[in-house]
């Protein structure tokens, strides 16, 4: 298609008369095909990698972890080969330090909280005791939303939690484990080669 463009456009009438030149920047943009196609395949790939990593996130966020704390740890792999430890017994006895830190760590966390699990029974009981003090005004509560119309006349007491928690606990546990060993493994492979 060929397009004519005037040199000169005459604005007004009589004697006012202007003359304007046509260039580029005066004409609307023209969006092409290919820019159409190449835009769409765009959105249509970055949707698709979002789903994909959404799906593999059980995959891809332990080696991605591994490659960030790899990256922090690899001076210390270099420190230890300054003085003639080869790199991949460097990797793997960092690796091992650093689960020996995270397991010293959580073994400090666990203590207390079996303590507390375990005198959980004898806290309800205080706590019990101690909300007496309660026990009046919401008395009163549950009255006014009697006489409203809004509630039912029974009080309800205070419930000792159910420990219903190993199986959803093992359900957890099974897929975070192959996550860790694959990041372990994929922490000493990338300590152990890169440099």
């Amino acid at each position: 298609m060929v397009r004519v463009l005037p040199t000169e456009r005459l604005l007004g009438s009589g004697n006012e008369s202007s003359a304007l030149s046509d260039s580029r920047h005066e004409q609307p943009p023209v969006i092409k095909r290919t820019e159409i196609v190449a835009i769409a395949l765009v959105v249509l790939t970055a949707i698709c990698v979002t789903g994909v990593l959404y799906v593999a996130r059980g995959f891809f966020l332990p080696i991605v972890m591994a490659f960030v704390v790899g990256t922090m740890l690899s001076p210390a792999a270099n420190f230890l080969e300054r003085y003639r430890v080869p790199r991949s017994v460097g990797a793997v006895l960092i690796v091992i330090a650093v689960a020996a830190g995270l397991a010293f760590i959580i073994g400090l966390i666990s203590a207390p909280v079996l303590d507390w699990t375990n005198r959980l029974p004898e806290l309800a009981t205080q706590l019990k005791a101690k909300l007496h003090v309660f026990d009046r005004p919401i008395a009163l509560w549950h009255e006014m939303q009697t006489a409203i119309g809004g509630g039912s006349a029974q009080t309800s007491s205070l419930e000792l939690p159910k420990f219903d928690w190993v199986q959803p606990t093992i359900e957890f546990l099974s897929p975070t484990f192959t996550e860790f060993l694959l990041f372990f493994a994929t922490l000493v492979l990338f300590i152990a080669s890169w440099r």
